[in-house]
């Protein structure tokens, strides 16, 4: 479905695909850790922050050891690494972006410890869909049915993946469509269903 998202894109950019895809691998090895961390070894929020930060420390600062070490010109503007003088003047909005980011870690660890990994990947795609609609609304972005659709796709594919780890029997007894309307509005009447949103997976 995200394959398709891109291939209606009408401005496509190699690059940023790129970047896309990379940042996408990432986050899923970090979801995985995350998900082993807190259902596997029992940690807590703060301790499972506090292991995996420094592997991301690690790893982003494998990146900007290479983009120094490259020679002037060879990086792009963009990725080019600021000044003393430049970090000395937007200290403050970092300060503030450190501790914008520890909250959310924090906060994200949180929904996955007491829901599940499966439900925080859920609402990331809602979180996507909100910000295409926002800029189609707002900013005026051009958006294709094509990728209206996959998006769509999205949302039906995670929502039926976690009905089916939750609740095999709901869809034995119900059918699919059956089983989604059962789970989601919580219906009991045969002592398996449970709310999608509030089941650990």
């Amino acid at each position: 479905a995200a394959s398709v998202t891109v291939r209606g894109e009408l401005h496509f950019s190699t690059v940023g695909f790129t970047i896309q895809a990379s940042g996408q691998l990432f986050e899923a090895s970090r979801i995985v850790a995350m998900g082993v961390l807190l259902s596997g070894k029992k940690l807590d929020a703060l301790s499972c922050v506090l292991v995996l930060s420094p592997a991301c420390f690690v790893i982003l600062g494998g990146f900007l050891g290479v983009i120094a070490a490259m020679p002037d010109g060879a990086v792009p503007e963009s990725l080019a690494l600021p000044t003393g003088d430049k970090l000395y003047e937007y200290a403050p909005l970092l300060l503030l972006n450190c501790s914008l980011a520890f909250a959310l870690n924090v906060s994200m660890t949180l929904m996955i410890k007491y829901t599940s990994a499966v439900s925080y990947i859920f609402m990331g795609v809602l979180k996507d869909v909100v910000a295409v609609c926002i800029s189609v609304l707002v900013l005026k972005e051009e958006v294709s049915g094509l990728q209206c659709f996959a998006f769509g796709m999205e949302v039906c594919a995670v929502m039926t993946w976690s009905m089916l780890k939750t609740s095999p029997p709901q869809v034995q007894q119900r059918g699919l469509f059956g089983a989604v309307v059962a789970l989601a509005t919580g219906d009991t009447s045969d002592g398996a269903a449970k709310p999608l949103m509030g089941t650990k997976v």
